[in-house]
């Protein structure tokens, strides 16, 4: 039965009539009507969407690498206006330190000077120190020579 009925459902498989002709023009007919009508618009606007988004894109790329390079220069000026800063920090800092050590250096010559004057004053001080206290010792001694000899002394001592 099961042979008989393959037999059957083969032969009918197999024949082609002229039904399966139109089916297959009516299919061929749609595929160019869908084209035509659904599938071209819609191929047309995702280009005009793909062309329009990769414009934006693209100009978006630009305009981040037109922002790198105005901050790279803005970073590199300000790097630039910083070391200029630092130099003249660095200039005024010498300078002061010049004008320091000059001042020093004239102190030091003042105070050298008046050392120096201190010490010939003392000097002279000292000499006329030591003559009135070599003529005062000899008046001591000779009031102490004429006390213990219990008379004056003349001449010369």
């Amino acid at each position: 039965m099961l042979t008989s009925l393959l037999t059957i459902l083969a032969g009918d498989l197999l024949t082609v009539d002229f039904s399966l002709l139109i089916v297959i023009a009516i299919f061929i007919v749609l595929i160019y009507a869908l084209d035509a009508i659904i599938f071209q618009p819609i191929t047309k606007v995702l280009d005009e969407r793909d062309r329009l988004t990769s414009g934006s894109v693209d100009e978006a790329k630009k305009w981040a690498h037109d922002y790198d390079k105005q901050l790279a220069q803005y970073e590199e000026k300000i790097r630039a206006a910083r070391a200029e800063n630092y130099q003249m920090l660095e200039n005024k800092r010498k300078a002061a330190l010049d004008e320091r050590t000059k001042k020093l250096s004239e102190e030091r010559q003042q105070v050298s000077e008046k050392i120096e004057a201190s010490k010939k004053e003392l000097l002279a001080t000292s000499s006329q120190i030591k003559s009135t206290l070599e003529s005062d010792s000899l008046q001591i001694a000779k009031s102490i020579a004429s006390n213990l000899l219990k008379r004056p002394l003349g001449g010369a001592f």
